[in-house]
């Protein structure tokens, strides 16, 4: 009798091991899945890269090919931004803020970190060189229907540049 409880304690500590582990792996696989997905959005479409290219080879500064998007309540959309330095003689600190500017909605958004992700670092450009930039917007799940601007400001060694305007569309 002894040896038949001994058994089954042995084989459910076994069974709680096994699971603790596979629910070990199933969170790691999950955390992969999640990871490669912000990377994989978060990368220019060619679409976007070649139209950026296109206006910076025109000689434009500062260029946001698709200025707008419509985006439904928990989805997402990769827009992106393009800086030119063509100071001949002088490489220049380029890098980007977002800010929420208005809603049709009288939405005020206040956690930007919820609508939009991009690299906020800056970027030495030297003369003619071209730096193309993703911003990934997303519309929260609970985010109202309207329509919200969005000013894109590029700074210059630390000065405001230029500044477009990004219009996102929720249904």
């Amino acid at each position: 009798m002894r040896k038949k409880g001994f058994q089954l304690s042995i084989s459910v500590l076994v069974m709680i091991i096994i699971s603790i582990v596979i629910l070990g792996l199933g969170i790691v696989l999950l955390n992969t899945f999640i990871k490669g997905s912000i990377e994989t959005k978060n990368i220019l479409d060619e679409r976007t890269d070649a139209q950026l290219a296109a206006l910076l080879e025109t000689g434009e500064r500062v260029a946001v090919p698709f200025n707008s998007a419509t985006i439904s309540r928990g989805g997402e959309k990769v827009l992106g931004v393009g800086m030119l330095n063509i100071d001949p003689d002088n490489p220049h600190d380029y890098s980007i803020v977002v800010e929420f500017s208005v809603a049709d909605n009288d939405e005020v958004i206040t956690d930007l970190d919820d609508w939009v992700f991009y690299d906020s670092d800056s970027r030495t450009l030297n003369s003619n060189e071209q730096w193309r930039l993703p911003m990934l917007f997303m519309v929260p799940k609970g985010g109202k229907s309207g329509n919200y601007v969005f000013n894109v400001i590029v700074n210059r060694d630390g000065n405001e540049y230029s500044v477009k305007k990004v219009y996102i569309s929720v249904p």
